[in-house]
């Protein structure tokens, strides 16, 4: 029996991940599935539906400039917490998140 770490499962995770070629991601995703049977009921149920979001051979094809969904939600914080408080109605906080 080989027993594998949760580093090892992340490094191996990673390398299907950052796959360029859609061949190749299904190769080292379903090698992922094998090394790691305990993990791979999950990896098929919640992981592989979307994978279209999340693994680089789907993901390179769209223009993001770098951006990341994180760094847009926090840009819209920024502009609440700088221009509205506790006391804010949400009209004003409507207000100041379209201007």
């Amino acid at each position: 029996m080989v027993v594998r770490s949760g580093k090892n499962f992340f490094a191996a995770f990673c390398r299907a991940r950052n796959s360029r070629v859609e061949s190749i991601f299904e190769e080292k995703w379903n090698a992922l599935l094998q090394d790691y049977a305990d993990a791979s009921s999950y990896l098929q149920r919640q992981l592989y539906p979307c994978r279209e979001a999340w693994v680089l051979c789907y993901t390179h094809r769209a223009f993001n400039a770098g951006v990341q969904s994180t760094q847009r939600v926090e840009s819209y914080n920024g502009i609440i917490k700088n221009n509205v408080n506790g006391s804010s109605s949400l009209l004003e906080l409507a207000e100041n998140v379209i201007n």
